[in-house]
């Protein structure tokens, strides 16, 4: 288990960034509240500065950051496949109502392998796998103050990518004030939430490259995509894909900030992919599916 020092210059950037960039509708209202977001990304980008610096640890390739609301009792998880011998850190948090999160890695057959069950909402598992495989990582909210938190879980590995902490916070503001900018034109978004289903996913992306989540259940409704990046990014691109693969929705305009809606119906399954398509260098990019109303 890794110190539980938080770094907390951290934190308050991040609450005040993203509270300046974004109104926060009342969690009663099922709207997304930015100072949740937040205060869960803060706890768990502290935690991950700290496994940097100590560990040499760095953000896995691939997504690396996701997140979402969790009901109490309940768990969303992810499979990822993890190469053997490789040491990895899996961190993940929650806003300050959430009490306790457990995180719990499962191997191919269903077994239990790495797990942090403390009574705490910060868990850590370090896990260097036998074998390679796909292995299933679930983060449940066991016990919180609200009936709901949102949770973020972050993939890190020995010798990953090492993000400095002002890309983490650009790039999540950035997301942000695209809550903002729907808003204030009369909107009414919220990060979409469906059982064991993840709302937002960031990755480091070398320019040219792309990453994305695959057999994404949107329910029924109108849906909105949207994407951001930190300062190395010039242009972003945004992809909606059905279960063909074929691109049924896209944003390929020359900016980094790009947003598309797209009318979601219930039992079909879709592909949500980012593309950084030009940037000086290495770019953290995150994504978000927001339920507008």
């Amino acid at each position: 288990m890794v110190s539980r020092r938080i770094v907390p210059q951290l934190t308050v950037a991040l609450v005040l960034t993203l509270s300046l960039a974004c109104l926060a509708p009342r969690r009663a209202q099922g709207a997304d509240a930015i100072d949740y977001l937040a205060q869960a990304v803060g706890r768990v980008g502290s935690e991950a500065r700290v496994l940097m610096d100590k560990f040499d640890y760095g953000y896995t390739e691939g997504l690396s950051l996701f997140g979402g609301w969790i009901a109490r009792g309940e768990s969303t998880g992810l499979d990822e496949t993890l190469q053997r011998g490789t040491t990895y850190a899996f961190i993940a948090g929650g806003d300050n109502d959430a009490t306790d999160i457990d995180l719990v890695v499962f191997d191919e057959q269903g077994n239990r392998v790495a797990v942090d069950q403390d009574d705490d909402a910060d868990p850590v598992v370090q896990f260097t796998p036998a074998r390679s495989g796909v292995y299933t990582i679930r983060v449940e909210l066991a016990t919180g103050r609200a009936s709901t938190s949102f949770c973020v879980l972050a993939l890190l590995k020995k010798g990953g990518w090492d993000v400095p902490v002002d890309n983490l916070i650009k790039a999540a503001a950035g997301l942000v004030q695209h809550c903002k900018y729907l808003a204030q034109k009369g909107n009414n978004v919220r990060f979409h939430s469906t059982s064991n289903q993840w709302a937002i996913f960031g990755a480091v992306l070398k320019s040219g490259s792309n990453v994305g989540l695959n057999k994404v259940s949107l329910g029924d409704g109108s849906r909105l995509f949207v994407a951001a990046a930190d300062v190395f990014s010039q242009d972003v691109d945004l992809y909606l894909t059905n279960a063909k693969g074929n691109i049924i929705a896209k944003d390929e305009d020359d900016d980094a900030t790009p947003v598309f809606r797209h009318r979601a119906f219930a039992g079909d399954h879709y592909g949500v992919y980012i593309k950084n398509s030009q940037s000086q260098k290495p770019s953290f990019v995150i994504g978000a599916i927001l339920t507008e109303q």
